[in-house]
């Protein structure tokens, strides 16, 4: 009784999550000038069947995995962070107006030295 408790919990809380991420996806369409034609699907949560099923029901665009185009759909958010912390220690911005709405280009982070 004490486990089965548990496992709902732990259900629940996955199936929110999943509705969420469907619900970001989706809004974030809304901000585009133009619906994408393609969606890719990269991380752990192409991984998920019922994620992508749900995706297809809920958006009008065709989504495909990142492995299906050869990307590395574990690699993929490392290397972003790669790129994004190369960028930081040339200084160079990763944000800008016409991209976020910042009024002006900023960079991202601070840089602590530990020793």
């Amino acid at each position: 009784h004490r486990f089965i408790k548990k496992t709902t919990k732990h259900n629940d809380g996955a199936a929110t999550l999943t509705q969420l991420i469907i619900k970001t996806i989706k809004n974030s369409l809304e901000f585009l000038p133009l619906k994408p034609e393609l969606l890719i699907l990269s991380g752990g949560g192409r991984l998920n069947k019922y994620l992508v099923k749900k995706l297809n029901n809920e958006i009008n665009s065709k989504i495909k995995l990142s492995d299906d185009i050869k990307w590395n759909g574990d690699a993929i958010e490392a290397y972003a962070f790669g790129f994004l912390a190369v960028r930081r220690l040339k200084n160079l911005p990763i944000s800008f107006p016409q991209t976020t709405g910042v009024n002006k280009s900023v960079v991202g982070g601070d840089i602590f030295n530990s020793i």
